[in-house]
């Protein structure tokens, strides 16, 4: 087995009409069962979550080290014309998520 600690990706976080969106630093305080693939929905005048959502679920191997097997989105981008943020995992996957109400879907 080997132990493989890294760093979470750093995507940045979008800023659209006063919400803050961004991958979740700490989701297992809010109930997750994986640190990766949890967006947050941030209220920046008053600092409030306004929903979480998980991307995608990792199966994890108890055999290897979990934080090896995490799959971080590595990047959030802004489509405002179809009302989505767009997330791309590091496995080039790219989900999309309504703004209205945090549904997720594969693109």
């Amino acid at each position: 087995m080997e132990t493989a600690k890294r760093r979470a990706p750093g995507a940045r976080p979008v800023v659209h009409e006063g919400v803050r969106y961004e991958q979740r630093s700490a989701p297992r305080a809010d109930g997750f069962k994986q640190f990766g693939a949890v967006i947050a929905a941030i209220d920046e005048a008053i600092g409030e979550q306004l929903w979480a959502v998980q991307l995608y679920e990792t199966l994890f191997d108890p055999a290897e080290e979990q934080d090896a097997q995490e799959v971080y989105v590595s990047e959030l981008c802004l489509d405002a014309k179809q009302g989505v943020l767009k997330a791309t995992d590091e496995r080039k996957r790219v989900w999309l998520i309504r703004l209205s109400d945090g549904s997720v879907s594969l693109q």
